[in-house]
């Protein structure tokens, strides 16, 4: 009897071990995680500011065009209404 005791003890320790490098494994791949979600959250918000610049210099052009455009085609309605 004292033999099972013993080889039970032996498997609860090792059990112990075991499930002790499963938790140091676990924490090591949180920490490895939440890094990784840090630096693609670092990498998002530099992608999505740069599009934002590039989007208000898109603006700029395309309403400056449309003034120009609008501006050009009054020129031609007066010269040809003969208003200059």
């Amino acid at each position: 009897m004292e033999a099972r005791v013993a080889a039970l003890e032996e498997i609860a320790s090792a059990t112990k071990a075991t499930l002790a490098e499963l938790k140091s494994g676990q924490d090591r791949l949180r920490d490895d995680l939440k890094a990784a979600q840090d630096s693609i959250r670092t990498e998002l918000r530099t992608g999505l500011d740069g599009a934002r610049d590039r989007q208000e210099r898109d603006f700029r052009l395309t309403f400056g065009a449309l003034i120009g455009v609008a501006l050009g085609l009054a020129a031609i309605m007066a010269k040809g209404f003969k208003w200059f």
